[in-house]
C-alpha cells in the first residue's frame, strides 16, 4: 500500500494493474480530497488515465446515490449522502459510542486549555474521529477530525504504530525509513523496534511539537477485546502551560481513559454480538 509522506495529510487509492470496476469507482471518489477544488471531467479523466465515456458513466452512479452533486455544468464536488453516512456512524461505530462520555468528562477535568482526541487506524495513517476541547490553545490542532495523519508523527500516531504487527511496520520501514528517523524512532531497524517495544510496554506516548509547535501530546492505546489495535485516546495541550504534575495528571487520565473505551467496547460487542463476530475476523 502507499506510503503516507510527512506532508501527505489526505491518502489516495493506489490503483492496482487489474482493478474490476468498482475498485476505479472508489478510487475516483477518493479524488475529492480536502485539497481539491470541484472536479470536473477533463480533471478527472487526467487524473485517472480513464476515458471520458467511463468517467462520465461513474459519475452517474455517484451522483444518482448523492455521494457527489454537481455545483456546474460539467464540475461536482461530495454530495449529502456523505453527510448521512456520517450521522450514521456517529450514531452506530462502536469506537465514538463506547468514548463519548469519557471523551466529553476529560475534556472538563483535564488542565486547560487542551483537546481530548479520539482518533482511529486508517490505511497507513491514523485519522481523528472526535473531539473534544476546553480553552483556546495557542495553536490549530492538526489532529482535526476527519483528517488522515502519518503513523509514525504524534503521539496519538506512535501509539498506534507501536502495537501493529511488527512484521507491518518492518514493511513500512523497509519502504522509507527516513520518516521513522525524523520522528525520533530510529535510523535503523533494531532501535525503531526498540523504540515502539518501550511505547507498547509503557502503554502510552507523549510528543513534543512533533505536529504542532508549542503542543504537547499524551496518547495512549485502544485495544479491541481480541487484542488488535483500533486507535487512541489522546490529549493535546500547549506544553508551555503545563508542568510536570499535570503532564503526570494528564498522562494517568488519559491512560485510564483508554482502558475506560476498551472496557466500553467490551460491554458494547458483546450485546451487538453480529459486530462482535465482525470485529474478531478485521
Amino acid at each position: 500500500m502507499r506510503r503516507i509522506k510527512n506532508n501527505e495529510p489526505m491518502p489516495k487509492v493506489q490503483r492496482r494493474s487489474k482493478e474490476s470496476s468498482s475498485d476505479r469507482l472508489l478510487s475516483l471518489l477518493m479524488l475529492f480530497s480536502e485539497q481539491s477544488h470541484p472536479r470536473s471531467i477533463e480533471d478527472l479523466a487526467r487524473e485517472t488515465g480513464l476515458p471520458h465515456s467511463t468517467i462520465y458513466r461513474y459519475i452517474k452512479t455517484l451522483s444518482d446515490v448523492g455521494l457527489i452533486v454537481a455545483v456546474s455544468a460539467g464540475c461536482y464536488v461530495l454530495g449529502p449522502s456523505i453527510i448521512l453516512l456520517d450521522r450514521q456512524m456517529r450514531l452506530s461505530d462502536p469506537l465514538l459510542n463506547s468514548a463519548e462520555q469519557v471523551k466529553t468528562r476529560l475534556a472538563a477535568e483535564l488542565p486547560s486549555p487542551g483537546m481530548v482526541l479520539v482518533c482511529r487506524l486508517f490505511r497507513n495513517s491514523v485519522m481523528c474521529v472526535d473531539s473534544a476541547g476546553s480553552g483556546r490553545l495557542g495553536f490549530i490542532v492538526s489532529y482535526s477530525r476527519g483528517r488522515a495523519l502519518p503513523l509514525h508523527r504524534g503521539a496519538a500516531s506512535k501509539v498506534i504504530l507501536a502495537h501493529l504487527p511488527l512484521r507491518n511496520v518492518k514493511a513500512l520501514f523497509e519502504a522509507d525509513a527516513a520518516p521513522f528517523a525524523s520522528a525520533g524512532l530510529g535510523e535503523d531497524w533494531r532501535t525503531v523496534r526498540t523504540s515502539l517495544r518501550k511505547i507498547r510496554q509503557q502503554g502510552f506516548s507523549i510528543s513534543h511539537g512533533e505536529l504542532d509547535q508549542g503542543a504537547l501530546g499524551f496518547g495512549s492505546p485502544v485495544l479491541a477485546p481480541d487484542g488488535q489495535i483500533l486507535g487512541s485516546l489522546a490529549y493535546v495541550t500547549q506544553e508551555d502551560a503545563t508542568d510536570e504534575r499535570a503532564a503526570e495528571q494528564i498522562r494517568t487520565a488519559i491512560q485510564a481513559g483508554a482502558k475506560e473505551i476498551e472496557a466500553n467496547l467490551a460491554t458494547f460487542l458483546h450485546v451487538e454480538g453480529d459486530v462482535s463476530e465482525e470485529h474478531g475476523r478485521g
